[in-house]
């Protein structure tokens, strides 16, 4: 897996390593370097860096598989483009059941269109400089939306964002049951994502309400894949149903 890295003109690989399996040596014998974190994204994201004293930082997750281009692509489009962050594109590894291919087309039609945006997810490439200046929300601890968090704060701070043209596969749930628990955990992110930035509830309900059930679903049926606008809608629905139910419970609806 390292080997793919390398070939992407990536030379220094740092493994946040919080598992209880032979993730730290088999990481080790690669040539990674290997630093032990307590489980978390926000705070994973935040020791790395706090460690990088490279020009450029990537986040890569461990079901991410790159395309050995994937990075080099996305730095150059990232200085023609002059982003201070950019994404790829991403799809799905070998979907075979119908959330994998359902989660395949809303990404390929709906999600993953090259340009600039106000907001990125994983794997990306950041300037280091931008991430240290803002850093990781570590509020976004076990629950989702820890990149949607460093994407307010790349806005606010006046960076620029963008998905590139470089390809990414990433391993996705199979089954219904294990995406619910997916979207339950993003619910909760985006409860939070409202109560660290309040200026951000409108969009948080659009996105919610309008851009998953409704126009993605469109976007689906306009490009033949109207099967497939199940997961859409209960993404959508699942996630606001969580994410209000939170606000009640906290007294932050208003």
């Amino acid at each position: 897996m390292y080997s793919k890295y390398k070939k992407n003109g990536v030379s220094n690989i740092l493994v946040i390593d919080a598992s209880t399996d032979r993730t730290k040596a088999i990481a080790a014998n690669e040539g990674a370097v290997v630093l032990s974190c307590e489980k978390g994204l926000a705070r994973q994201r935040q020791a790395a860096i706090d460690r990088c004293t490279t020009k450029y930082l990537a986040f890569v997750d461990a079901d991410d598989r790159i395309k050995k281009d994937c990075i080099k692509s996305l730095l150059d489009e990232m200085k023609r483009e002059q982003y201070d962050a950019i994404q790829a594109s991403v799809r799905v590894y070998q979907p075979k059941t119908y959330w994998q291919k359902a989660i395949d087309a809303t990404w390929k039609y709906c999600i993953y269109k090259a340009g600039t945006t106000n907001m990125i997810g994983r794997p990306a490439v950041y300037k280091a400089e931008a991430l240290k200046a803002v850093g990781a929300d570590i509020n976004f601890v076990n629950i989702g939306d820890e990149d949607t968090a460093i994407s307010i704060r790349m806005e606010k701070a006046g960076y620029r964002q963008g998905i590139g043209h470089g390809i990414c596969y990433r391993k996705c749930h199979r089954t219904f049951a294990e995406n619910k628990k997916e979207w339950v955990k993003y619910g909760k992110g985006d409860a939070m994502v409202i109560k660290q930035y309040p200026e951000k509830k409108k969009e948080i309900y659009k996105h919610l309400l309008v851009n998953y059930p409704v126009k993605r679903s469109w976007d689906l049926i306009k490009n033949g894949k109207g099967m497939y606008c199940l997961y859409p809608i209960l993404i959508g629905w699942v996630r606001f149903g969580v994410m209000y139910s939170i606000r009640l419970k906290t007294k932050l609806v208003n």
